[in-house]
């Protein structure tokens, strides 16, 4: 506390002596008006507010009663921000939800013959439901595009709903992690640069975000596993079976190949293994029918396709949840041909201007730069989320447009 203090006493000495000086070299009536004008530039100026914690600051511990009113304002914070995104996903639409389901790949033996929060399979619901109901150390696994950056919105929003859920779910992608830097010191770092708030030390004292991590209060969601590189991988798996911040519940999402080739042949205990399954053939065709309903003629070459070859290309490429919510997006105006679908067996340009879309490969591009997963920007302090830019979509290196309706590329789940 002392060291802090040396700097603001420093600058008022510095400033005190200059005052003395001007004033003996021209007088106080100058001085009167150079300190007005330059008080006033001072409060107007957009550091004032940063200026002002910084002189505040008295890097003392935070109380208790801080630390719960940080916890309070960061779940409104994760609940406005996640909603936000929701919205755009249209995920709280019912016809809008695809009917993904999971099975379980392994868990920990049950302890005192109490039975398991879950059963073998299910829907997402009864996963959210159980989840919400009482959380535990959990990874999801699944193809690519099977539905889990959507399955982490959904879980984060079923979480910070709750308010008897002392955890508060704050959804981090991995991919942002450097792994020559502590996982624990990257945990803090990101929820200092997206929750920036919680940095208000005359508000919330100097260890909010720290004790907010070690006491228990966070429930970390990371998702991206497969897209660190594989070295880093096997880093991240490392500290999931050593570091104490894992003991208490997570979730932590990943393809299957990658998470697979990362664990090797060991377990990692004391975590329930989800993998995210295909959807139904007939759940899919339900989907379509249900969502375009005034307006099925136009897909029934690609239901007729579906049904005649029901382990073709199509089929099996409109089972994982992104290329399904990527052809009904693409071809939702009702200028656009969905028949183009059935008719080519590899990556098809839609008829409709202003969208590409490849039944094998879409992705999200952004003049050259690396992909990221949608969903990933710096939340405002507590007035609300700030808004995504809207992701552009490519079919082949060079070629990007705008995706219909919807500002990501993750599907409703």
């Amino acid at each position: 506390m002392q060291r802090r203090i040396v700097g603001p006493a420093v600058i008022w000495i510095l400033l005190a002596c200059g005052v003395v000086w001007i004033i003996v070299r021209y007088g106080a009536g100058p001085v009167t008006a150079v300190s007005g004008v330059t008080l006033a530039l001072l409060t107007a100026a957009p550091f004032a507010p940063a200026v002002r914690r910084w002189w505040l600051r008295s890097g003392a511990p935070s109380t208790t009663s801080q630390i719960d009113e940080a916890a309070l304002v960061l779940r409104d914070a994760v609940r406005r921000q996640w909603t936000e995104e929701a919205g755009r996903r249209h995920q709280f639409a019912e016809e809008d939800r695809m009917a993904v389901r999971w099975e379980v790949v392994s868990r920990p033996a049950p302890r005192g013959g109490e039975e398991p929060p879950l059963p073998h399979s299910g829907s997402i619901d009864v996963l959210l439901e159980a989840y919400a109901a009482r959380a535990w150390p959990m990874i999801v696994v699944g193809a690519a595009g099977s539905g889990k950056t959507g399955l982490c919105v959904l879980l984060t929003l079923e979480l910070a709903k709750k308010e008897s859920q002392q955890r508060i779910p704050v959804l981090f992608q991995l991919a942002s992690w450097d792994p020559a830097v502590d996982f624990e010191r990257w945990l803090l770092g990101r929820l200092d640069e997206d929750y920036p708030f919680l940095a208000d030390e005359s508000r919330w004292g100097a260890t909010a975000a720290q004790d907010l991590l070690a006491g228990g209060r966070l429930l970390p969601i990371l998702d991206g596993l497969d897209e660190l590189s594989e070295e880093t991988r096997g880093v991240v798996l490392r500290t999931v079976r050593e570091s104490p911040v894992f003991v208490s519940p997570f979730v932590l999402t990943s393809r299957t190949g990658e998470f697979t080739q990362a664990a090797g042949r060991r377990t990692v205990g004391g975590k329930t293994v989800l993998r995210l399954l295909p959807i139904d053939r007939s759940a899919m065709t339900a989907y379509l029918r249900d969502v375009f309903s005034t307006d099925v003629e136009r897909w029934l070459p690609v239901l007729g396709e579906v049904a005649r070859h029901p382990d073709g290309v199509l089929a099996t490429t409109l089972t994982k949840p992104l290329m399904l919510f990527l052809a009904r997006t693409s071809y939702e105006g009702p200028e656009c041909e969905p028949a183009e679908l059935s008719t080519r067996a590899g990556p098809a340009r839609s008829s409709c201007s202003n969208t590409t879309c490849s039944t094998g490969s879409c992705r999200p591009c952004s003049n050259g730069a690396p992909p990221r997963r949608a969903g990933t920007r710096r939340a405002r302090p507590v007035a609300g989320a700030r808004a995504t830019p809207k992701p552009r979509w490519r079919s082949s290196p060079g070629t990007c447009a705008p995706s219909a309706r919807t500002g990501t590329g993750v599907p409703p789940i």
